[in-house]
């Protein structure tokens, strides 16, 4: 799909499609910027080690250009202070999923604090990055108030590509 930004004014008042399918499909969404005309050569992949967050790290990774990179980043929120176990329990989780990539990929790791949805969009930017790739929860709405939507707000800040990947569960076999 075709991805553009719009002002406050235009989203208040037209649906915003890349939203609804996000919302309503049950395959991955890539939103496509006009910057974005070959393969990416470098992404940024949003892994908080949700089955959906990895499937989009995978599918990301399976889309680069031979000669591109992955940066795997975790977003730990400034309310947690992770334990010295939790964040070995991290490096142990990216360690595993480096190995689920294609042999040659090249995967790097990254850990930012904050709120997951700003940092991400921020560090793709900071980083010259042309796709971020995110999982998406399907929370209901009670969830999606009280947790917020990092998908929605990742495609709704970034200014690069954006591949949205939905849990497993939602996809027709």
């Amino acid at each position: 799909m075709g991805l553009e930004h719009h002002g406050l004014f235009a989203r208040a008042l037209a649906e915003n499609t890349v939203r609804q399918v996000m919302a309503s499909g049950v395959a991955p969404v890539l939103e496509v910027t006009k910057a974005l005309e070959t393969r990416p050569t470098h992404v940024v992949a949003g892994v908080d080690f949700t089955p959906s967050s990895v499937r989009a790290a995978l599918l990301a990774g399976a889309l680069l250009d031979r000669h591109g990179s992955i940066n795997l980043v975790y977003v730990v929120p400034e309310s947690d202070s992770p334990s010295r176990s939790a964040e070995a329990g991290v490096d142990q989780d990216f360690a595993e999923l480096i190995t689920q990539f294609a042999p040659g990929t090249n995967a790097t790791v990254t850990r930012l604090y904050g709120t997951p949805a700003d940092r991400l969009s921020a560090y793709a930017q900071e980083v010259g990055a042309d796709l971020i790739a995110v999982g998406s929860h399907r929370y209901g709405l009670l969830e999606r108030i009280r947790l917020g939507s990092v998908s929605a707000a990742v495609v709704r800040d970034a200014r690069c590509s954006v591949l949205v990947a939905p849990p497993e569960s939602a996809v027709v076999k």
